[in-house]
């Protein structure tokens, strides 16, 4: 496995390349770093090349300027790193806040796309209610720190909550590594964010959908209705998982995802 870092203009660019084949690009979610696909790399590292970066603000990928942070810039630091390692084509597969990026990433290059994948994640714009939520989160984060608010939120993302005190699981949530001000930012990012959904209905590849049934971050209804969109879907329901289904049921992600990106 590399690790490389390369300059864009949001800052600099921590990623892991590992294997051969086709590319494919797994994003993170929010206050995770790359490492929450790490049961994923050795079941797909024989048949694809993997990258997995550090969005900006975690691990060795930096912030120049948090102004300059969006869901759409950091679409565009992605297909840096394709440019950088002379790939011309893509699949894009994201976790939550990386399958935001991931749609960005989908309108700004359609042409560079293999396949598109939304892992607990959603092309609806938040509501009302959702960005309220949010607000809270970051004035919480803003009083008490980001290792505070990691250690309420990593529970409610799980089915089982046992599950969520696992050591290594522990290790992927960056919470004591990361600034209370990237949360926020990336927040903030979030907020701003518009709706996704003309994506979904023009997108030209095969779309990936993984829905967690007891998802309280992304509701299961709109999980379910998007998913009709696509000319393509792949959809697949995680009955024992909530938000992290990668880590919940691994050996049966692997297997989705797996068999998605040798079906498209």
């Amino acid at each position: 496995m590399s690790h490389k870092i390369i300059t864009t203009d949001l800052g600099s660019m921590s990623y892991q390349i590992e294997g051969n084949g086709p590319a494919v690009c797994l994003l993170h979610g929010f206050a995770e770093d790359n490492q929450v696909w790490h049961n994923c790399i050795p079941t797909l590292k024989n048949n694809h090349t993997i990258i997995t970066p550090n969005l900006p603000g975690i691990g060795a990928s930096t912030i120049v300027s948090k102004e300059a942070i969006s869901i759409d810039t950091m679409a565009k630091s992605i297909n840096d790193i394709l440019v950088a390692e002379n790939i011309e084509r893509a699949f894009i597969i994201g976790h939550s806040m990386g399958g935001y990026i991931s749609l960005a990433f989908a309108k700004l290059y359609p042409h560079k796309l293999l396949g598109l994948g939304l892992v607990h994640s959603t092309a609806y714009a938040d509501t009302a209610e959702k960005i309220g939520t949010r607000k809270k989160s970051i004035e919480f984060i803003q009083t008490h720190g980001a290792s505070a608010f990691i250690k309420t939120t990593i529970p409610n993302l799980f089915y089982d909550i046992e599950v969520s005190k696992n050591a290594i699981i522990q290790q992927t949530f960056i919470g004591d590594a990361i600034e209370a001000n990237t949360l926020v930012t990336h927040y903030l990012a979030m907020i701003d964010r518009k709706a996704t959904v003309e994506v979904l209905q023009q997108c030209k590849v095969p779309v990936l959908f993984v829905i967690g049934k007891h998802d309280k971050t992304i509701p299961f209804l709109d999980s379910l209705q998007q998913s009709h969109l696509p000319n393509t879907s792949f959809v697949h329901i995680l009955n024992s998982s909530a938000h992290m289904g990668m880590l919940e049921q691994p050996a049966l992600f692997n297997e989705i995802l797996a068999k998605f990106l040798q079906d498209a």
